[in-house]
């Protein structure tokens, strides 16, 4: 690592830094940036133009699949059109430069699609770092960092996508109570993948895990298989456990209309419940603030950064077209919490600028990836004004 040059976003005791200071932001997810260049044929225009659409908005940061594991038939492209694949990834990095975006950098998004190429059984593939697709994945990174290291653009690396989310499940909700993989080939994964990402990044970016956060009974399902829910102490030390980076991801969303009138409450489904007498009925936090207050203080105690690599607004309950200022209203409410609590790194899913709405539907049903949306959808539109207005003031507080 070179001491004398930070590239991008780096983690200090438990603070996300950028040019030695301490850094917050607001950032969008752009999955198919990637991805759609490779299914049009290595054509990355439209998704190029998306990021100039992105820039003028004020955004800060895209996190960005930089691979191609939800399709084998795109991943294979790798083996038989590496020079196309690299060109995509030229284009989008110097895309990036041009515009002042960093890039979090996330690499494997499926945990069955590597595997499958290689015809190895998903869990062992995790566990054995000499298996074909440990090789595979290890020479993927060297390659990507090889290649973009020295990129200002590039301001983090991140694994994947929810993988940890499946893998707390109890045995019981897998087919025939059959576990593929549990936490402790994740463990092993995670452990390869920061080891090969600081041998190779002498800049010393900040890694994250891109998982959606813990179950309620993270701890319970790990150490005896079951439903019970966790303390916040057993929360805590599921964290130290489950994740070597430095970097927490967490994911979720305001996704129902039924808040439209209290837009800084949080769904029902998604207020954590310990099993602790000293909350009341062992409630953490029922507002957006409390969450990103609870997120940051509990990653904070163990020397970690917290962030919400997902949120956003859905409402697949709406019985009729939503107006922007009900949108507006909804990521205000994550926008303004962020800005008030410091908190680190925000990112809304997701820019698609290929997807448009179906007139037929009031939800968010379009044409393109699942729950996406761009600058010509209200939503969207109401998104991408929010990016922009809380990113001057969180700018001007972090000054």
């Amino acid at each position: 690592m070179n001491p004398t040059k930070r590239i991008g976003l780096y983690a200090e005791n438990g603070i996300l830094k950028k040019d030695g200071k301490p850094f917050s932001a607001l950032g969008v997810n752009y999955l198919g940036l990637f991805y759609d260049a490779l299914s049009r044929g290595f054509d990355v225009r439209r998704g190029l133009e998306g990021m100039e659409v992105l820039a003028e908005y004020g955004v800060k940061l895209i996190r960005v699949p930089v691979n191609s594991t939800y399709n084998l038939e795109n991943l294979k492209l790798y083996f038989s059109h590496r020079d196309e694949w690299f060109g995509v990834l030229d284009e989008i990095v110097g895309k990036a430069e041009k515009l002042n975006i960093g890039l979090l950098c996330s690499f494997f998004w499926s945990e069955r699609v590597i595997p499958e190429y290689f015809g190895e059984e998903v869990g062992k593939s995790m566990r054995d770092g000499n298996s074909r697709s440990s090789e595979y994945m290890r020479e993927y990174i060297r390659e990507f960092i090889g290649r973009y290291g020295e990129s200002e653009a590039v301001w983090g690396w991140e694994y994947g996508n929810e993988i940890m989310l499946e893998a707390q499940l109890p045995a019981r909700a897998w087919k025939d109570e059959r576990k593929l993989f549990g936490c402790d080939d994740i463990i092993s994964l995670y452990g390869r993948f920061v080891d090969t990402i600081e041998k190779y990044d002498r800049h010393g970016r900040f890694i994250g895990s891109g998982d959606a956060g813990l179950r309620p009974c993270a701890y319970h399902s790990y150490k005896e298989d079951s439903w019970q829910s966790d303390t916040r102490g057993q929360q805590l030390e599921m964290m130290s456990v489950l994740y070597p980076m430095e970097g927490i991801s967490w994911h979720e969303y305001s996704n129902t209309v039924m808040r439209l009138n209290e837009p800084e409450m949080m769904p029902k489904r998604a207020i954590c419940r310990f099993d602790e007498s000293e909350n009341e009925d062992g409630i953490v936090y029922r507002t957006w603030a409390e969450y990103m207050r609870y997120l940051k203080r509990t990653a904070e105690n163990i020397g970690k950064v917290a962030y919400i690599g997902e949120t956003g607004f859905t409402y697949a309950d709406a019985s009729r077209r939503l107006t922007y200022s009900e949108c507006r209203a909804m990521v205000d409410a994550i926008s303004r919490a962020a800005l008030e609590e410091g908190f680190p790194l925000t990112l809304f899913w997701n820019y698609d600028p290929y997807t448009d709405e179906i007139e037929s539907k009031y939800d968010m049903s379009g044409t393109g990836w699942d729950e996406s949306w761009n600058e010509r959808w209200t939503v969207g539109k109401a998104t991408l004004d929010s990016v922009r207005e809380y990113n001057r003031l969180i700018e001007k507080n972090f000054a």
